[in-house]
């Protein structure tokens, strides 16, 4: 039997070796909860997947438990659709002293679009730890606001590490607008990674004015061919429109 990793699929028929039992009973999730190990930690997952209040209930209760039991139980919540029952469970996580349970609390409240997370998000895209970082910096761009705006900037100027960065780079193009895309497009628009100028390119398909012709045409003569065809594919339309 083949079984799939938890974090693989979005309902792995396997996970830590034993198959997600997603049609046991509620008792017998609830038995399977009972001594830590695989079938314990398969029990969280497809605890996730119900849409009861009573294994939303077991899921509270198991993130009560050790450190294993918490992440798992923490990440299922994130799937949960009664989910944001729990957010003080979730919101509690994103101050665990284990560095994986952190993670995962960031990655449940981004699923869980948890606003009341943001302060802390803050906080954690602070820490010194990389890993955190990242985590709190995709989970912020969920509950995003222009006040996190100066922050995710200074992350993606300034992080030590490159995949930090990048996905600071990846918030500020999610959350780009007619008030601040023009500072991102100055800046990616001379980058030397080509993904960057063909984000500048999508930037001004989506925002640009006619004065900003220049610029496209600048980017038609790019040296990376993916970003010519962006540009030049751009300023046909522009051109169509006339």
């Amino acid at each position: 039997m083949v079984c799939i990793l938890s974090g693989m699929s979005e309902e792995p028929a396997c996970a830590f070796g034993v198959p997600v039992p997603y049609t046991a009973s509620l008792p017998e999730l609830r038995e399977q909860l009972a001594a830590p190990g695989p079938k314990a930690w398969a029990a969280c997952l497809a605890l996730g997947r119900r849409s009861d209040p009573e294994s939303l209930a077991l899921l509270v209760e198991a993130a009560a438990r050790g450190w294993d039991y918490r992440n798992l139980a923490i990440q299922s919540l994130g799937r949960h659709p009664l989910g944001a029952g729990a957010a003080d469970v979730v919101l509690a996580g994103l101050g665990d002293p284990v560095s994986q349970v952190v993670r995962t609390s960031c990655d449940a409240a981004s699923r869980l679009g948890l606003t009341a997370a943001r302060g802390k998000l803050r906080e954690l895209v602070r820490s010194a730890d990389a890993q955190i970082r990242f985590h709190a910096l995709r989970a912020l761009g969920a509950v995003w606001t222009e006040e996190d705006y100066a922050q995710v900037w200074t992350l993606f100027k300034k992080d030590p590490e490159i995949f930090v960065r990048q996905e600071a780079a990846a918030v500020l193009k999610a959350a780009a607008s007619v008030q601040n895309w023009r500072r991102l497009f100055d800046h990616w628009k001379h980058s030397p990674l080509p993904q960057y100028r063909l984000w500048a390119c999508g930037l001004l398909a989506e925002f640009g004015q006619p004065g900003d012709m220049s610029e496209l045409q600048r980017l038609v003569r790019d040296g990376n061919i993916h970003v010519r065809r962006a540009a030049q594919k751009l300023s046909d339309k522009r051109g169509r429109e006339k």
